[in-house]
């Protein structure tokens, strides 16, 4: 980057803090005169001064919103994530409707009220799923669900890759390329299960998916020889709704999947789901 810019940028940003702290009318007046200077980062460095500051740059979302350049209109859009500062604008889409790709694309603000996009295709994508299907920031990265397939890579102990299988699922698809199938982790189980399991049964599996417990996993399927990753949901950190059981039909689920009455789920699987909801906290 710039050196002059980075330079300017620190000066503009060192000014107003000061000034934010001597005369709360001097704050409006620089961040409106200048505030084409900060990008996203700045703009959250300012936010986060305090609670006056923060409610200051949520007044002004809007303005920044407006700067960056919306999607293809004629796109498919699964949802979209708006940053609340209005400097980050996030969707997930097809460009067609019977496209087999999954597009995650961000538009967000550079220095000078530029403005930047990022994105990527994912091969292999079936629908979104019944719930959760807008993208979301994880520790600073964008992230969204989806139901498709991937090619699972077994690993040995020196990271080399013994085989690779196809996997249809749910599917974790990120803005950094990264792909990742999602398990559900029951408790005094090494291998997590299957969600596909769940795509008819939205209440729950939005509960799974919000689970407070989750991990990437790396499980050796044959000890010290084959491993692989995925992302597993603790169904100890989930909170279940009181219709979590309740069914409605996925209709990009080919029903030979399918599991249209929640008496069918697996035994295990159904009872540890049932002993979570009579003890989880109320």
């Amino acid at each position: 980057m710039n050196k002059k810019i980075v330079l300017i940028s620190a000066t503009f940003l060192t000014h107003t803090l000061f000034s934010m702290e001597h005369d709360p009318k001097i704050l409006v007046f620089d961040l409106v005169a200048r505030s084409y200077l900060l990008n996203h980062r700045g703009i959250c460095c300012v936010a986060s001064v305090n609670k006056a500051y923060h409610q200051y740059i949520l007044s002004q979302a809007d303005h920044r919103s407006n700067l960056l350049p919306r999607f293809p209109a004629k796109s498919i859009s699964f949802g979209v994530f708006k940053h609340p500062y209005g400097s980050v604008y996030c969707c997930a889409y097809k460009q067609t409707p019977t496209s087999k790709q999954l597009i995650l694309s961000s538009r967000y603000l550079g220095l000078n009220g530029k403005s930047h996009k990022k994105g990527y295709g994912f091969k292999n994508f079936i629908s979104p799923l019944p719930c959760k299907s807008s993208p979301f920031l994880n520790q600073g990265k964008l992230y969204c669900y989806g139901f498709g397939g991937m090619p699972v890579f077994y690993f040995d102990e020196a990271e080399t890759i013994l085989k690779i299988i196809p996997f249809k699922g749910i599917i974790r698809y990120g803005l950094d390329r990264s792909r990742l199938q999602c398990r559900l982790g029951l408790p005094n189980t090494i291998y997590g299960e299957s969600m596909h399991y769940f795509l008819d049964y939205p209440f729950l599996l939005e509960a799974i998916l919000n689970s407070r417990r989750v991990t990437l996993k790396k499980n050796w399927i044959v000890p010290h020889k084959v491993s692989e990753e995925y992302l597993e949901f603790s169904l100890d950190g989930v909170t279940l709704p009181d219709n979590y059981a309740e069914q409605k039909d996925f209709p990009s689920l080919e029903r030979s999947y399918a599991v249209d009455n929640f008496d069918h789920l697996p035994g295990y699987i159904r009872q540890a789901i049932i002993k979570r909801y009579a003890e989880q906290p109320t």
